[in-house]
């Protein structure tokens, strides 16, 4: 069981946490807004050297017969 679902109920009415969002596009209830909120809120932020490690991963090529 996640934090947010022990934590939440304790804040915020159930019935409003089980309601769809007004202001969120893709129509997630209150309660998956609140949690993706809590998640960014406490996630560190991706620091700038890892950058370049990302980007060798995502633009490195192998020809297939080098895998081989």
């Amino acid at each position: 069981m996640d934090k947010a679902e022990i934590v939440l109920p304790m804040v915020y009415p159930i019935k409003w946490m089980k309601e769809k969002a007004e202001d969120d596009p893709p129509g997630r209830t209150n309660f998956e807004v609140e949690e993706f909120e809590r998640r960014v809120s406490v996630t560190r932020k991706q620091q700038y050297c890892h950058f370049s490690q990302m980007a060798a991963g995502l633009t490195h090529c192998v020809q297939p017969e080098r895998l081989r």
